[in-house]
């Protein structure tokens, strides 16, 4: 028990992230339980086709064959992606709060402005998706959703570059560590990079780009929980 809370002092980013890492993953959980396990549209996963879904076709591949019930449990996904916006938003928040303490960076605060930026962008991602089905399952025009895909179009690029700068900008601490911690500074920073490489993404590229935060999710909580405020 005495090395359980050594191991809590001695490791200034571990407590809150071990709170959060639990939330994160039932929501996830219970998300999967929720959307479609196929992708669609050319995309490895539902959800990400919904989001970056470009047009009234797009919108028709996704709903085609599905039930009025199967619609709405994916609105239950999206219900449930508020709790999860909220937990990885408060995690990437704390990240740099925490970060500019210990290594006495007061530039890490920009994190915070981006956390609520990119948090913003989720919430109102969301609430878009829910008017499409919402139309959908109403039997509205064309034009309704195509009015609704120009904003989920902007809120939802803002999001997933709102965290691919945020994981970049965090990168610069992790490459001023050992060699392990290098690496994972690597890996946060390549959705950046991978973005100023995309030229008309296909759905393929855009599922690896969205899989890349997801690592760089993955890299930071491990960094979360092996670095020690002795580590250089």
């Amino acid at each position: 028990m005495k090395n359980f809370r050594n191991y809590f002092k001695t490791h200034p980013f571990a407590g809150v992230t071990a709170a959060l890492t639990f939330f994160l993953l039932l929501f996830l959980i219970l998300m999967s339980l929720s959307f479609p396990a196929e992708g669609v549209n050319g995309f490895t996963s539902y959800i990400m086709a919904f989001e970056f879904a470009r047009s009234v076709a797009d919108i028709n591949s996704l709903f085609n064959g599905m039930s009025p019930a199967e619609i709405k449990n994916v609105d239950v996904g999206n219900y449930l992606d508020f709790g999860f916006m909220i937990t990885y938003s408060l995690f990437v928040a704390h990240l740099f709060v925490t970060a500019s303490k210990v290594f006495e960076r007061k530039w890490l605060l920009i994190g915070i402005p981006l956390a609520v930026i990119v948090l913003l962008c989720d919430f109102f991602e969301n609430i878009v998706l829910l008017e499409i089905t919402k139309n959908y399952l109403a039997g509205a025009p064309d034009d309704v959703f195509s009015q609704l895909l120009e904003k989920l179009h902007i809120v939802t690029w803002i999001k997933w570059g709102g965290l691919a700068f945020a994981f970049l900008l965090f990168s610069g601490i992790l490459f001023t560590q050992r060699w392990f911690y290098f690496v994972l500074g690597v890996i946060c920073a390549l959705p950046v990079f991978f973005i100023i490489v995309l030229t008309n993404a296909t759905p393929f590229e855009l599922s690896v780009f969205t899989e890349l935060i997801f690592l760089s999710f993955f890299a930071l909580i491990i960094f979360s929980f092996a670095f020690k405020n002795a580590d250089t």
